[in-house]
Formats: structure tokens, sequence, C-alpha cells
């Protein structure tokens, strides 16, 4: 589980009798830059959504009513294919920009740039490893009878506030039930914002459980001490505004995203009549392979139908059966796939009459 951690230390500041007569002076842009750079090469602002990502997919399906089975990771692939993380990343960056507080920025680059700040990141990082979920699973099984002490759950509970990580779930969270409320049937003919509301005083305290055991498993070998010192950052002034400005850059990337996700998938429908879904899938051969079992799953039937000419369709056995590298690939797969040739309907005609009622699909590329 990925989780974002916004990191401080207290740092003694030289006075001078000058400050409180005159404000700071701002940074030159060249210098604003620069500490902005710094700030999130350091910090992980980067991957803030995919931290956040990670947590809905350990968190679930969290309101049935909200999300059909499936919706929320078919929701996901829509959202990444049509807004990269490079312009969401952009997007939070901006709200650094705008917001920009000199002073800030070097208190929270001196903390990430701090022993302890170091120690946290470095147990953030090996607490997201994917290896470790079950190593998660148990420690959450173990806090039912071994459950930590009241001073260590508050200062968790002290910490997840100041984060505001469960806001920032809330906000994604919500953004897949948007772009999937006109695909689900159980809230056809009610208020999408009406609802929206109503779901989101739903999953505020399950959501905020999740993430609070989440930062339980990533501070697991952290002193009482250390979470002090992390949660006295998190209060001051630097904190609060790096918290702050992230989330807000959160929200707005949130907004960005969903709104080229819909014109994607509006365009989609629009353009193929016989739409009703559109689902995003990593590669072509996932997309060629997902469509065989649809087909075959429709149909009943195990054959099928691929054009002999064009040169590859997916890495699975399905296809790599009816070529010459098809060793390894079991005798049914390979029976299981028909070829005919392109821009010749007889050739195909020819596979019906020979399979009748045993082809489930006919696959070719677009070629003209």
């Amino acid at each position: 589980m990925k989780i974002i951690l916004f990191l401080w230390i207290a740092l003694g500041v030289p006075f001078f009798q000058a400050s409180a007569l005159t404000p700071p002076l701002q940074d030159d842009l060249h210098s604003s830059n620069q500490k902005l750079y710094t700030l999130f090469r350091l910090s992980g602002l980067e991957g803030v959504l995919d931290n956040m990502e990670s947590v809905l997919e350990i968190s679930g399906n969290i309101n049935a009513d909200a999300l059909a089975p499936g919706q929320g990771a078919f929701a996901k692939r829509i959202m990444r294919h049509a807004y990269s993380h490079e312009k969401f990343f952009g997007v939070q960056k901006q709200s650094f920009v705008e917001n920009y507080k000199s002073q800030y920025v070097n208190s929270t680059v001196q903390w990430y740039q701090s022993s302890l700040g170091k120690k946290i990141l470095r147990l953030t990082n090996e607490s997201s490893n994917p290896g470790l979920r079950s190593e998660m699973d148990l420690f959450v099984e173990d806090l039912l009878s071994s459950p930590p002490s009241e001073e260590r759950i508050f200062l968790i509970e002290k910490i997840e506030g100041s984060l505001r990580m469960t806001e920032a779930g809330k906000s994604l969270y919500l953004g897949y039930v948007k772009l999937m409320y006109p695909f689900n049937k159980n809230n056809q003919g009610k208020r999408l914002g009406k609802m929206l509301r109503i779901w989101g005083e739903s999953i505020t305290e399950p959501m905020r459980e999740i993430v609070l055991r989440g930062l339980l498993f990533s501070y697991r070998n952290l002193r009482d001490r250390e979470l002090e010192k992390y949660a006295e950052f998190l209060n001051s002034k630097a904190g609060r505004w790096f918290s702050q400005t992230s989330l807000k850059g959160f929200g707005k990337g949130i907004k960005k995203n969903l709104f080229m996700a819909e014109k994607v998938q509006d365009d989609l429908i629009k353009e193929i009549d016989s739409v009703d879904m559109v689902k995003f899938t990593k590669n072509g051969s996932t997309a060629t392979t997902a469509a065989i079992k649809l087909s075959r799953a429709y149909t009943n039937r195990d054959l099928v139908a691929r054009c002999a000419s064009h040169a590859f369709f997916s890495y699975d056995d399905w296809f790599i059966g009816s070529t010459p590298a098809n060793l390894g690939i079991q005798e049914k797969d390979i029976q299981n796939t028909k070829l005919f040739s392109y821009n010749d309907i007889d050739s195909l005609i020819e596979l019906f009459h020979k399979y009748p009622e045993q082809i489930s699909c006919i696959i070719l590329e677009p070629s003209v």
C-alpha cells in the first residue's frame, strides 16, 4: 500500500531584529523554480495519485450501491488512459507555484533532508512494496488481539488528520463513482449531485479506518517520540501549507482527469453505435484476448476465425498457437484458431461451412 508522507522537523531560525518590521524577500523566478524542483524531487509528490489508487484497491468496494463490482478498476483505467500521470503531476505542481511560500519550501526541504525525514521516507517506500501485502494483512489481524497503546493511536490519528489522506481518497473514489454513474443500473433516475453527497458522507469513516491501519503498518518501526516530531511538523505552518497545497492540487488534478476521461468515453460510445460501455487495457494483446473470451462466453462456441495475413494479434495461446512458433502451446488451443485470407470472402465462408455453428468470432485488422 503506497502512502505519501508529508514530513517536517522543527528547526531553529536565526533571529533578526528587522524581521519583525519587514516581510521576507520573495525569491526571484529562477530561485523559486529551483527550490520547488528540489521539493518535488525529495517529497515524493509525483506518487500521490499512485498511492491513493493503492488505498482504494486495498479498501475494495466501500459502497456497493455507489460502484458495481469491477467498476472501480474500470474507472481507474479510463482515467489513466485519458490523463497521464505526468499531466496530473503538472497540475499538482502548479498549485505550489500559485501558493509559493519561500520560507515554507525551505523548511519542508530541510525536513526531507533530515535523518528522521529520510527514515520515514525509507519506511514508507518499504511498506508500499506489493510483496508486503500479506505481511500487512497479518499485521492488521494482530491489531485485534494486540492493539497499540492509546498514545500511539492518538498520534496516528493526529497525523492522519494533518495529512488529510481520507479527503484525498474520497475525492478519487467519488471521481470513480461519477465516471461510472451512467453505467450503474442501481442508480438510474437518481440525481447525481444528491447521491454524491450521500455517498461522500457514508464512506468517510470506512476509508479513514483503512488509512489509519495503513499508517500504523507504515510506522510500525518508529518510536512514539519520532511520531511526535512528525506530528509537530504536520501541525506547523509549513506542514499545514504543504498538506493543504498538495490536497488542493490533487483535487484539481482529479477534476481535469475526470473531464478528459468523460470526453474520451463519450467520443468512443458515439463513434461505435453498438457500444454501451468502454474498457481500456494496458496493450493490444489484452484487448484482443478479452474480446475472444467475451465472444466465446456469449456464443458458447470455441473456434476463432482469424486473418492469416495480419502479423500479430496477441501474445496469448489462442493466437501464438496458430503461428509457426507454437511450441509449448496445447493442441486444443492450436486447433481452436482457424485461418482465412484477407480480402478473400470465399475463404471465410469456407470456414463457416466447414465448422457450422462452431465459430465464436472473426478477428482481423481494419486494413485498407
